[in-house]
């Protein structure tokens, strides 16, 4: 009895720390602006405004594709980059260490969700950039990893669906399936691949992740 006692007490200690680092986790992290046309039941339709973003394509699996593109484009924010102005390093190369990058590099605010999509047979995975960025983005440090691409997103209507647990491939198929029926119900039409969200660090209880499928539409 004592045993059972003691284990359900460092299960509620552990989820309340993860609780703890994960509500941080999501303080510091902020989110791009948007505005909701409507909600249907628990989707919602949302303008997104105009955005800067630092991509990169990977082989593989969803999952591991993810975990390498996450690690290549949180060097880059965490200061693998060249910042704005500084023309005189444009001779850096991709074999700049990491540790001489962070030195000379300009830290970049983390913002959710870390999106991925699939593009042709290759992973795209997405870090959104600070909103400071999307009206000059020439004033965002430059990425030294030559994989990592940075591009302006115009503004766009997208239709959402949210869930919490798992954000294993069988869930976001089926929450896709059931974000395109509802869109097909509303008179709409898809304008490209489904996205898949994550808002959480992965160290969270699955209970409290939130995961979004959004999908571009028209209509």
């Amino acid at each position: 009895m004592r045993i059972r006692k003691r284990k359900m007490i460092f299960a509620l200690a552990a989820a309340a720390v993860t609780y703890t680092m994960t509500e941080e986790a999501k303080a510091r992290a902020k989110e791009p602006k948007f505005r909701v046309l409507s909600r249907h039941g628990n989707c919602e339709i949302r303008l997104y405004p105009k955005i800067v973003v630092a991509r990169v394509r990977v082989d593989g699996d969803r999952g591991s594709a993810l975990n390498e593109g996450f690690r290549i484009l949180a060097a880059y924010i965490f200061g693998k980059n060249k910042p704005a102005g500084r023309e005189d390093e444009a001779s850096q190369t991709h074999s700049l260490s990491t540790a001489s990058a962070k030195s000379k590099g300009q830290k970049i605010d983390m913002v959710a969700p870390v999106t991925i999509e699939l593009e042709g047979r290759r992973w795209l995975i997405t870090f959104i950039m600070p909103e400071q960025f999307a009206e000059n983005i020439a004033t965002l440090p430059a990425p030294i990893d030559n994989r990592i691409e940075i591009t302006q997103i115009e503004e766009r209507k997208l239709a959402t669906i949210k869930f919490a647990g798992s954000a294993s491939e069988r869930q976001f198929t089926k929450k896709r399936d059931e974000l395109l029926k509802l869109i097909g119900g509303m008179g709409m039409s898809a304008a490209g691949q489904s996205i898949h969200a994550y808002y959480n660090p992965p160290f969270a209880l699955p209970f409290l992740k939130r995961n979004e499928v959004l999908i571009p539409i028209t209509g």
